[in-house]
């Protein structure tokens, strides 16, 4: 189009939590591992998520996909799926929704679609690739020794504002 185009926050980014919070279905659910992740989970990373289980004595939650090892499955509802993010212990995701809803909600999840390039982008632009199965020795270290979200926070604060006055300033043209 003959114009340099700058990336910008994915829409949940651009808003605040409350707007998600107000649209959310209440539930009675504590001390679970959240799982939202499309691909088959192999073997070493369900040993290692039954393995935080025993020790914490939590449930696994299936969002979105029926997986018979896992404590709970819960059908696709986008008003359930914010809430099943905000109040989980743990989560679990290859997704870039799920490491987005797990940033904001700053929750101590594994990453397992590093792979995909706007999710590694996304970790690294936040200095969050300790939340990388790969970069890491466990899940049970990822969950333990947790993530540092004062730098992710103010980074997204600016990639917010950056992204509306751009947004702001480029739709307005004609």
């Amino acid at each position: 189009i003959g114009r340099e185009v700058s990336i910008v926050c994915d829409p949940t980014m651009l808003v605040e939590l409350s707007i998600f919070d107000e649209n959310a279905k209440a539930i009675d659910e504590d001390d679970y591992i959240l799982l939202y992740q499309f691909a088959e989970i192999g073997a070493e990373a369900k040993k290692e998520i039954l393995t935080l289980k025993k020790a914490h004595n939590l449930k696994v939650i299936s969002f979105g996909e029926h997986r018979a090892w896992c404590d709970k499955n819960i059908p696709y509802d986008p008003h359930l799926f914010v809430s099943y993010f905000k109040n989980a212990s743990f989560v679990v995701t290859d997704t870039f929704h799920g490491t987005i809803f797990s940033i904001l909600y700053e929750k101590n999840f594994v990453e397992y679609g590093n792979k995909k390039k706007k999710i590694s982008d996304l970790l690294e632009s936040l200095q969050l690739t300790d939340a990388i199965r790969k970069n890491r020795k466990s899940v049970a270290e990822i969950f333990e020794n947790g993530l540092d979200y004062p730098y992710a926070n103010e980074k997204i604060k600016e990639l917010r504002e950056f992204s509306l006055r751009y947004l702001k300033e480029n739709l307005s043209e004609n």
